[in-house]
C-alpha cells in the first residue's frame, strides 16, 4: 500500500472491489484491508439510503432537532427517500426557521414568496428574509434589498435597500454592487 500527499490511498492488488447491489456500495473485503486502514470507515464507498436517512431524520425531527427538521423538509422538497410534499418541506423548514437556522429561515423566505407549500404571501417571505439576512446570508440580504427597492412585501424604501445591497456587495455580490450604482449609491 502506498499513500499520496493528496490522500489518496492506493490498495494492494490483492483487495479487488465488489460490487453489491442490494445496497449499491462498493467494498473491499476486510480481511484483504491493511491493518491501518480497518479502522477508517471514510473509505466506505456506499451509495446513500435515502430512505434509512430520512427515517431516522422523522426521529430526530420529532424530538424537535432543528438539523433534522432542515434536512427532512429538504428530502420532502426534493422527493429524495420520501414521497415530495411541498407543504411537509415547508413546514419543516419553518420549524428549524424559528430555532434559528438561517438556511431554513432563507427557504421558509422562498415558499413564501413562490408559494411552495405555503400561500403565497410577500410580505411574510421579507419576514423570513430579514431573520436570515441578519444573520449575514447573502441571498437574503439581495433578495430583501429588491424587495425594499421594488415595494414588494414591504413598503418602498430605497435607503433600506441600499442598506442590504451594501451588505451583500460587501460580500463579493457582484449584482449587489451594482444595484448600489443604479441607485446612485
Amino acid at each position: 500500500m502506498s499513500s499520496q500527499p493528496n490522500g489518496i490511498v492506493w490498495l494492494p492488488k490483492k483487495a479487488t472491489p465488489t460490487v453489491n447491489t442490494t445496497s449499491e456500495c462498493i467494498s473491499i473485503k476486510v480481511a484483504e484491508w491493511p491493518k491501518t486502514i480497518r479502522k477508517h470507515t471514510a473509505l466506505s464507498i456506499c451509495a446513500q439510503d435515502d430512505v434509512e436517512a430520512a427515517k431516522w431524520y422523522r426521529l430526530a425531527a420529532e424530538q424537535g432537532n432543528a438539523y433534522a427538521q432542515q434536512n427532512l423538509a429538504f428530502f420532502y422538497h426534493s422527493g429524495k427517500g420520501v414521497t415530495r410534499d411541498y407543504a411537509e418541506a415547508a413546514r419543516l423548514y419553518r420549524l428549524a426557521a424559528e430555532q434559528g437556522l438561517v438556511n431554513s429561515q432563507y427557504n421558509t423566505a422562498i415558499n413564501y414568496l413562490n408559494g411552495h407549500g405555503v400561500t403565497e404571501d410577500h410580505a411574510e417571505a421579507a419576514r423570513w428574509f430579514r431573520l436570515a439576512a441578519e444573520q449575514g446570508d447573502l441571498d437574503s440580504q439581495y433578495l430583501l434589498a429588491e424587495m425594499y427597492e421594488d415595494g414588494d412585501g414591504v413598503t418602498q424604501d430605497l435607503d433600506e435597500a441600499a442598506k442590504w445591497y451594501r451588505l451583500a456587495a460587501e460580500q463579493g455580490d457582484t449584482d449587489a454592487k451594482a444595484a448600489l450604482e443604479r441607485l446612485g449609491r
